[in-house]
């Protein structure tokens, strides 16, 4: 039977999101996030985190570069090699393989110290704290441009889409009927709220409950759009707290 008019292949909303942060950044946002010494990174449980974050960043269409799918298989087989018992072998040979969770903690300092010193530039700092909207189809309701973050990192807005996709429903895979909410919609809304309920709404509070995974791609593609347009600001208060939502002027 023909699909209906309605009815289409669902692949996603048709916004890229250039991204500027490499595999290291994020990396080392994690080790900050979890407050863990670089000395004691726990191989497992960031690469865990860390392909949790690549999967949240293809499905809101962020156009990572091939450096992070190499750092998501390097890190796979560390953390396969920290599974696995110990190959028996003759002592000369062990002592010429460097263990994989020293290696990773060597590679993240030495990143760690590199990053001090750049950010010390404050161009290099301003080139690092914004992202690239680009329509990948007419009347999207987002432009092309930059979005500067300021007060809260790229790493920080892709964990908290990551933790309301993880509370959204289900939606059905292949055909589906295309939502009627778009991205000029919730540019309206988030507007109305913030008129309404206050200055300032957490990102979380912008999103209904319970929440579908496209209603929280839509909005924090609206976001964005408002943060590049001037007409909202996003801020974190602590480490790992709330994202929010203010309004400018």
């Amino acid at each position: 039977m023909a699909a209906s008019a309605e009815e289409t292949t669902y692949s996603g909303y048709p916004v890229k999101i250039e991204v500027f942060s490499g595999p290291v950044d994020l990396l080392l946002h994690l080790v900050r996030a979890s407050e863990l010494d670089l000395a004691e990174v726990p191989i497992a449980q960031i690469t865990e985190q860390f392909l949790a974050y690549v999967r949240t960043m293809a499905e809101i269409n962020m156009e990572v570069s091939g450096e992070f799918l190499v750092t998501a298989a390097a890190l796979s087989y560390l953390k396969s090699k920290t599974l696995l018992p110990p190959d028996p072998e003759p002592e000369e040979e062990a002592l010429g393989e460097e263990d994989p969770a020293v290696e990773l903690q060597r590679r993240l300092q030495e990143y760690h110290v590199y990053r001090e010193a750049a950010e010390r530039l404050q161009a290099a700092k301003q080139a690092r704290e914004r992202i690239f909207l680009r329509p990948l189809a007419e009347g999207t309701g987002v432009e092309s441009g930059y979005v500067t973050l300021t007060d809260v990192s790229l790493f920080d807005m892709v964990g908290a889409v990551q933790e309301l996709l993880q509370r959204a429903a289900p939606e059905p895979v292949g055909r589906v009927t295309l939502p009627p909410l778009t991205v000029p919609d919730r540019i309206e809304e988030v507007l109305l709220w913030l008129e309404t309920e206050g200055a300032e709404l957490p990102f979380s509070g912008l999103i209904p409950d319970p929440p579908t995974r496209t209603q929280i791609i839509i909005t924090f593609l609206a976001i964005l759009e408002l943060m590049r347009r001037g007409q909202v600001e996003a801020r974190q208060d602590t480490p790992r707290g709330e994202i929010v939502i203010k309004r400018v002027g």
